[in-house]
């Protein structure tokens, strides 16, 4: 955070056996020191101390690629194994982190034929001050719940998301906008498209 500090969010997911699924955050910590492996896995034990819950409820986790989360031995992943394996229960499912696996998924599909356009029209409408001003006031007169575009920024991948979720949103005001303009784009009229925009769509 702003003060250095390192927080871990602990999320809990359970499903009934109505097969409704509830996450909710379970606890925040701040850490002062170190964030190994084990100095997670002790946080961790905090929070499953505190709602009275056992390792054999645990059933599948989710973590990122840091070296302290799924290492071998002394990561988390690997704290967790050992104390299931203490308690003479079946350790959970480890997952990659959903979205960057979509991230990784999209890398070596080729999607440029999406976002590339996307990002040239977006960066036409928003990086010209006049077309810009025009554009919100299209919107304004459309009585659109939506009141502008998003930038999209490389640096984050979780940005290509909103992007495309708020282009997708706005894209027949788009298409009607730059007709106006003469800026006729070929990709508001392919629907061909909208099968890869869809998947990076999904989150």
């Amino acid at each position: 955070d702003v003060c250095n500090t390192s927080q871990l969010l602990v999320f809990f997911r359970g499903v009934d056996y109505e097969l409704n699924v509830t996450q909710e955050l379970a606890s925040l910590h701040s850490m002062h020191g170190t964030t190994t492996g084990d100095d997670i896995f002790k946080e961790i034990q905090k929070s499953l101390t505190e709602y009275n819950l056992d390792w054999n409820r645990l059933q599948c986790v989710t973590v990122d690629g840091g070296k302290n989360m799924s290492g071998i031995k002394i990561c988390l992943v690997g704290q967790i194994t050992k104390a299931c394996e203490d308690a003479g229960i079946s350790k959970p499912m480890f997952l990659h982190c959903v979205i960057h696996q979509q991230a990784l998924c999209a890398k070596h599909i080729d999607m440029s034929s999406v976002l590339k356009p996307v990002i040239s029209i977006v960066d036409f409408i928003r990086c010209h001050a006049l077309n810009h001003r025009q554009f919100r006031s299209f919107l304004e007169e459309c009585d659109s719940e939506l009141t502008d575009l998003t930038y999209y920024t490389a640096v984050r991948w979780l940005s290509c998301g909103k992007v495309l979720s708020r282009f997708f949103q706005l894209r027949n005001e788009i298409d009607i906008f730059l007709n106006e303009k003469n800026h006729h784009e070929p990709l508001l009229s392919l629907s061909s498209g909208f099968g890869n925009w869809h998947f990076l769509l999904i989150w």
